[in-house]
């Protein structure tokens, strides 16, 4: 394994936290503010799996293609494991990345909206329940 950058995982872990934190406020109007919600959701994702992937190997995927980090996060639960269920919600955030940033039709608030902040909070439980080198036990010196 290769040594582990901490301050690297916090960055993540605390651009993650940002983006979650961002998404929270704007969802109180998801009239207006449903694409940011949207968009906010799928970035706290990745940047959890970025964090996760930085405390447990030393690095994180730099593909364009944020599906390869899904890949490298199974392996990662498989070599440890781990069961792979909370991937699911990555999964569903990431193959609708381009979908909430770039799409020419207007987001639907259950269907999109709700959806990408219900599977990213159930993304970042399940990653702070398996991945215990990004907990916050020293968030005060963050």
């Amino acid at each position: 394994m290769e040594s582990v950058d901490r301050a690297k995982m916090l960055h993540h872990r605390s651009r993650s936290d940002g983006f979650l934190q961002a998404m929270r406020v704007l969802a109180v109007n998801l009239e207006a503010h449903g694409n940011a919600v949207a968009l906010l959701a799928v970035h706290a994702a990745i940047s959890l799996g970025d964090a996760v992937m930085l405390a447990c190997t030393g690095r994180r995927s730099k593909d364009q293609d944020h599906l390869a980090a899904v890949d490298a996060l199974r392996r990662l639960c498989a070599s440890r494991g781990i069961d792979p269920a909370g991937l699911n919600h990555l999964s569903w955030l990431v193959a609708r990345k381009t979908v909430f940033a770039y799409g020419d039709k207007r987001l639907d608030l259950n269907d999109d909206v709700r959806r990408a902040q219900l599977n990213v909070e159930r993304f970042a439980t399940w990653a702070y329940k398996h991945f215990k080198e990004i907990a916050r036990a020293e968030r005060s010196h963050d």
